[in-house]
């Protein structure tokens, strides 16, 4: 089962590369894995009941793997989306594989900072684009969309 998600994810990255393939700044900042290491780590929010969790891990050189959950009060996962990071071509992707769409969504990374990061996909309905932001061990999830649609999460390391 994960070897087949994998090829897929793969396959989608490989697809994406084409449609991407001109060569920009953000190529050369966002080449490797190394401007996400502060992703690499347990977040999660900090109400009690309903919260959001993000968890991080590095697979290899090349991929790091992420999962991401909505939690209820009775404790029950209400939404997971499996996301991945993938560094093809130079060039470092962010897939999210959410269960309303048959195929992982890719969006290119566009700014990489120390303790910032920048995905885009402006051909995609929502969201268009995905901000991290890490400050003083909170990370800021900040989704957004065409029309000023966009929604922020305050993430705390996980203790």
């Amino acid at each position: 089962m994960h070897a087949a998600i994998n090829l897929f994810f793969v396959s989608l990255v490989i697809f994406t590369c084409c449609l991407f393939s001109l060569p920009t700044l953000a190529q050369t900042e966002c080449a490797t894995l190394d401007k996400a290491n502060f992703l690499f780590d347990q977040w999660q929010t900090a109400q009690s009941g309903k919260r959001t969790t993000e968890h991080w891990w590095v697979i290899d050189e090349m991929n790091a793997q992420g999962v991401g959950r909505w939690i209820n009060s009775e404790e029950k996962i209400s939404y997971q989306e499996e996301l991945r990071l993938i560094v093809m071509q130079d060039q470092l992707y962010y897939l999210a594989k959410v269960a309303q769409n048959p195929l992982p969504i890719a969006f290119k990374a566009i700014k990489c900072e120390s303790n910032r990061i920048v995905f885009e996909n402006l051909q995609h309905d929502f969201p268009q684009r995905i901000e991290y932001l890490n400050t003083d061990n909170k990370l800021l999830v900040t989704v957004s969309g065409e029309q000023q649609k966009s929604f922020t999460l305050h993430l705390f390391k996980r203790q």
